[in-house]
């Protein structure tokens, strides 16, 4: 059985980043979410969806997000994550997409952890396009909670880990 986590702000666990420096492990960038597809509307969407995820994971007290005007710098380029992250002072990129298909819309995102390149949670939601416009902000609020999910779960494996 897991261990139940705690609601408060997780210890402060830190890493060492690749250029030796530390950084704090409750720290996160939100790229602007891509629309594949081009379309103007979409793309509105898509930086709604953005923002409302900022927003809502500002709220989260012991988390530290890098502001939209930051990570909108990195929107069009071909860095890769970690350089992103270490220019953003983050410890994990949350990346994703908006894509509409007919009647249907699709965002799907992935956490990713900026010192392995590599993605621990990836979530996609899917509904009618009349309803998810209605319901963004709830959709924005459950992609909120499930990367604060996320990142308490890795912040707190090493001290769970080393107690067993």
């Amino acid at each position: 059985m897991r261990p139940k986590l705690p609601i408060a702000a997780p210890a402060v666990v830190r890493r060492q980043s690749a250029q030796g420096s530390i950084e704090p492990r409750s720290s996160v960038a939100i790229m602007r979410l891509a629309n594949p597809s081009g379309d103007w509307l979409v793309d509105q969407a898509a930086g709604y969806f953005t923002e409302l995820l900022i927003v809502h994971l500002s709220g989260v007290p012991w988390l530290r997000v890098a502001s939209r005007t930051s990570s909108e710098l990195y929107k069009s380029t071909c860095a890769r994550l970690p350089e992103i992250a270490r220019a953003l002072k983050v410890s994990s990129i949350v990346q994703g997409s908006v894509l509409e298909l007919g009647s249907q819309i699709q965002v799907a995102f992935s956490l990713v952890d900026a010192g392995s390149d590599s993605s621990f949670v990836s979530r996609t939601y899917t509904g009618q396009t009349p309803t998810i416009l209605r319901m963004r902000s709830a959709i924005a609020k459950s992609m909120a909670d499930d990367i604060t999910t996320a990142l308490q779960q890795a912040s707190w494996s090493p001290l769970l880990a080393h107690a067993s």
